[in-house]
């Protein structure tokens, strides 16, 4: 087997594939278009053209498949840094509590090696904080009273007392994942409407094709 022979192999496995899967199912989808025009360019003797087409058509649905994988392991990542309960400081004592019953204005103590499960400002205490999660930084930040942290963030040592100022479901983590998440949805929103018209597409591609094929044997016949 030559190069090309490889080439069409490797290129070619995972959308022969597709469309027999497509077919079994009598469905039609641009694989076939694919395959079929990687066949014609052999069939006319043009092999680099057709592993071109293969390599660039595999490569493109390998790097939307990576890519969905790596944004769905993005949002599994930050649900489990995003924190249940917090120590709350209420009628002078201290708490264990849901995030979600926590309001803007009530007091959390943040304890060393624990995570923040609340948005706000450090009001006593000094510490260091990770917040990578958040901003990106990939050295902890000293924090002191005046200091904003956020939810998700990792407390390194010293233990504070931070005064909430968003709600759970208003945090910077939060709004992260729902970013994330709707730029999953709308991913999600594009494959329906192209899954809907991929069968029209096809279909009049290869009418299309026919077409011009029917006039091109009748022009050469009529030539003859």
């Amino acid at each position: 087997m030559g190069p090309n022979g490889v080439s069409y192999l490797t290129g070619g496995w995972t959308p022969v594939l597709d469309v027999i899967g497509a077919l079994a199912k009598k469905r039609l989808d641009v694989n076939l278009l694919m395959v079929l025009a990687a066949a014609g360019a052999a069939i006319i003797g043009d092999w680099g053209e057709g592993a071109a087409l293969l390599f660039l058509f595999s490569l493109s649905g390998a790097l939307e498949k990576f890519t969905l994988e790596r944004t769905a392991r993005s949002i599994s990542a930050l649900d489990r840094i995003e924190a249940d309960t917090a120590l709350v400081l209420r009628d002078g004592a201290e708490v264990r509590g849901a995030i979600d019953d926590i309001q803007p204005g009530e007091k959390v103590r943040v304890q060393p090696g624990e995570r923040l499960a609340v948005d706000g400002v450090v009001v006593e205490g000094h510490t260091s904080i990770d917040q990578a999660t958040i901003t990106g930084e990939s050295m902890p930040v000293e924090k002191d009273p005046g200091a904003q942290v956020f939810a998700g963030t990792l407390n390194q040592r010293g233990s504070v007392i931070v005064e909430v100022t968003r709600r759970a479901g208003e945090t910077k983590l939060a709004e992260i994942v729902d970013t994330v998440s709707a730029a999953q949805d709308a991913k999600g929103h594009t494959d329906k409407f192209i899954q809907r018209w991929q069968a029209p597409y096809v279909i009049g591609v290869l009418a299309g094709v026919g077409g011009n094929a029917g006039v091109s044997f009748v022009s050469a016949a009529g030539a003859g």
